[in-house]
């Protein structure tokens, strides 16, 4: 009997793909040939909490969605540094995000190699996000506010 075909990748409703649109974006930055300010990185941390999903799939959604699509800029010579085009981004992310359930060499190649580029940043803004919820739940700064820089 022949194996059975490759099933079709589960496409993202239209609810969805509004909902991850931001994050998306947001998430995106960690990759341009730019360093992050503190300030970026708080404001893409409100981003994700805005969003509403809890830290495993922010977490999902940037190695396997984001990440295939935008980490080859950091190796680029001359890398995209102002922020990549939203709907070349998205279209693409959306893509990935269809075939993200399904093993890949590629997606597991690129966080092994590219979460080293991005570890220190990708570090602090899982350490921001539960600021960003507390201070979206509340409505104003959470008490206690950021987490001091490290200086790693």
């Amino acid at each position: 009997m022949p194996p059975a075909p490759p099933r079709p990748p589960a496409e993202l409703s239209g609810a969805e793909l509004r909902r991850r649109r931001p994050l998306w974006v947001a998430l995106s930055e960690l990759w341009l040939d730019q360093e992050l300010s503190p300030a970026d990185l708080r404001r893409v941390a409100r981003v994700a909490a805005a969003c509403g999903y809890d830290d495993a799939e922010v977490e999902a959604i940037f190695w396997g969605e984001v990440a295939p699509v935008v980490a080859g800029n950091l190796l680029a010579p001359v890398g995209v540094w102002s922020g990549f085009d939203e709907d070349w981004l998205c279209e693409r992310a959306a893509r990935s995000a269809a075939y993200r359930s399904r093993p890949s060499l590629t997606r597991w190649l690129t966080r092994l190699w590219a979460g080293r580029l991005v570890e220190r940043e990708w570090k602090h803004l899982l350490a921001l996000l539960p600021v960003a919820r507390a201070e979206r739940q509340a409505g104003h700064p959470a008490p206690g506010g950021w987490p001091e820089e490290s200086s790693e």
